[in-house]
């Protein structure tokens, strides 16, 4: 009797641990999704700081802004560049967790 007792609570813990890797590899591949999303945001705002620094240098060089003005705009584009750096590696922290949600990598 307590054999099967001990089967059926070793069936209980293998299905709470499957329903539990299903659950944090479903959230990590959403949060995988939503990261590229802003990924390709980060990307398109990076593109238009490049063009804006190269303005400002322009206008620089012809004497129509301020060398503060021209620091701000370098400034905006290395935050944009480091927003980037940081999404991207939150999306392979959620890439490993989704690794690791399947049964790869050690505890």
């Amino acid at each position: 009797m307590k054999k099967i007792e001990v089967n059926i609570q070793s069936e209980i813990n293998f299905k709470q641990s499957v329903l539990k890797a299903v659950g944090e590899a479903s959230d990590a591949l959403v949060q995988i999704q939503k990261l590229e999303e802003q990924q390709k945001i980060a990307e398109g705002l990076i593109v238009k700081s490049n063009e804006t620094v190269k303005k400002a240098d322009i206008l620089f060089k012809y004497n129509s802004t301020t060398y503060v003005e021209v620091i701000l705009v370098q400034t905006n584009k290395l935050q944009s560049e480091l927003d980037l750096a940081s999404l991207k590696t939150q999306r392979l922290n959620a890439i490993t967790s989704v690794y690791r949600a399947v049964g790869g990598g050690w505890q």
